[in-house]
């Protein structure tokens, strides 16, 4: 089957003109490595290898063009070209190719995520691990990657962190917001003994002068829809809910 003419693109694939009025598009690296410029014939049978060949440069060029835009994991990579509708066979020989050209490594993409993490958010190095892990990077380059997550960074971010939640939830007990800023840490990823230690050093407000001033705020609201004893249920209610017990502040008469 003769090649009546090449169309060489903008992207630098060639569009393949049959004489049998069938053309294709072919990468760069399928035009050199059939000959084609110089042969301009296909048999059938050539056909189907070229078409597979070209199958796998296809989905190369697809994961180059991602990772221009964005750095990728091996995983992430895979399960992209996955969802495109490649089978292992083209999206190995993608990752295969893309890692030798340096355009994919977990290693070094661990470290970048790594400061990212520390500089623009406020996650913990076990969240950072967790994460990490789900886009397939190994623990190897995991850990090397973390050793920039020292333990004095850990403590400097949580101290600014439990000095923040304690003035978005002043009005709360002391015993409510410890429990709180200490489970939501921990959720963050960040190292149980370190915020033990920074929170035995931080100093709350004496939890009767919230309970106090938050009280008197309560009853002068409800006192506007409620009176007596169902009025005193419903406080107690309020202040319950803010962590606080009936011994802690002094009921109005």
């Amino acid at each position: 089957m003769q090649i009546r003419r090449f169309q060489k693109k903008k992207n630098g694939m060639y569009t393949v003109f049959l004489e049998d009025g069938n053309h294709y598009d072919f990468s760069e690296e399928v035009i050199l490595k059939y000959e084609l410029l110089i042969k301009k014939e296909i048999t059938p049978a050539k056909l189907e290898i070229i078409l597979q060949e070209n199958r796998k440069w296809e989905g190369y060029y697809i994961a180059l063009r991602l990772l221009a835009k964005v750095a990728k994991t091996k995983k992430e990579v895979e399960t992209f070209l996955q969802t495109k509708g490649y089978d292992p066979t083209i999206f190995q020989f993608a990752v295969t190719k893309l890692m030798e050209q340096g355009y994919i490594n977990d290693n070094v993409y661990a470290k970048s995520y790594v400061h990212q993490q520390i500089v623009s958010t406020n996650h913990g190095p076990y969240r950072i691990e967790r994460d990490l892990k789900q886009k397939g990077v190994k623990e190897a380059d995991i850990a090397d990657a973390l050793v920039e997550y020292t333990p004095l960074i850990q403590k400097q971010k949580v101290k600014k962190l439990i000095l923040k939640k304690i003035q978005a939830n002043h009005h709360k007990s002391n015993r409510y917001l410890q429990g709180k800023i200490t489970n939501d840490l921990l959720a963050e990823g960040f190292d149980r003994a370190i915020v033990a230690d920074v929170m035995a050093q931080t100093v709350f407000t004496d939890d009767h002068d919230i309970a106090q001033r938050e009280y008197e705020k309560i009853y002068q609201k409800l006192s506007r829809k409620y009176e007596g004893s169902e009025l005193n249920y419903k406080v107690r209610q309020k202040m319950y809910a803010l962590g606080f017990s009936s011994g802690e502040y002094q009921e109005n008469k």
